[in-house]
């Protein structure tokens, strides 16, 4: 384990970063709300603007709502009877 340099110790590496970096592209200064604190995918962002927005259902692997004809649904209806 490193010990701050107040302490004695020496700086270790990688330390110099925060953890909630900005986005990379686009010049958004908005912090990740990924959980590693990576630069958010567009992918990301879609996924994150719908749970914010209040949105619980089904989201795909593209950040997106799934369409009606998708299984996902009937996967979903099957785990909420298994459920209750």
């Amino acid at each position: 384990m490193c010990r701050s340099q107040a302490q004695g110790g020496r700086r270790c590496s990688g330390s110099s970063r925060s953890r909630g970096s900005t986005a990379a592209s686009g010049g958004d200064a908005r912090p990740s709300r990924r959980f590693d604190g990576k630069p958010e995918t567009e992918a990301d962002k879609r996924f994150f603007d719908l749970r914010e927005s209040g949105y619980t259902g089904p989201i795909d692997q593209d950040g997106r709502i799934p369409a009606a004809d998708d299984p996902v649904h009937d996967i979903m209806a099957a785990m909420q009877r298994a459920s209750a």
